[in-house]
């Protein structure tokens, strides 16, 4: 992960690349590296003894990661469900013209196609949720 384009936690200051930056090792809150140096702000309360990020911006820190992390398993899920349906929508498609031709006697292509799809609707629904049964 790239600390480029986050906010220091002790200047709250954008950090313009990795090289003005990083992730603290302790705390894993993204610092300017000048700012780790100078030592952290006066008023900061129980403060990371690596970085001198408070626990306040690190609390802060770990909130954002959770959210982006949930958004990201929000987007996996979508193609799952949309294949999914896609296959249940192909299933049903499949097994009214095989009962119209032949009297349902190749139903079971068709009916595999519906159970991979709701599959997939179930699995894309949980990484939306944000707990991936497959993990």
């Amino acid at each position: 992960m790239h600390v480029a384009g986050k906010t220091c936690v002790l200047c709250r200051q954008h950090i313009n690349g990795n090289r003005d930056g990083a992730f603290c090792d302790r705390c894993d809150s993204p610092v300017h590296i000048s700012c780790v140096e100078a030592g952290p702000p006066p008023e900061t309360k129980d403060p990371c003894k690596r970085c001198g990020a408070s626990r306040r911006a690190r609390r802060a820190q770990e909130r954002k990661a959770e959210q982006a992390e949930a958004a990201e398993n929000r987007a996996a899920g979508r193609p799952e469900v949309f294949g999914g349906l896609v296959l249940v929508a192909a299933g049903l498609t499949g097994a009214c013209g095989l009962m119209a031709m032949m009297g349902g006697n190749l139903m079971m292509f068709p009916t595999i196609l519906i159970a991979i799809g709701i599959g997939l609707i179930a699995r894309g629904s949980q990484k939306m949720k944000g707990s991936d049964p497959g993990e």
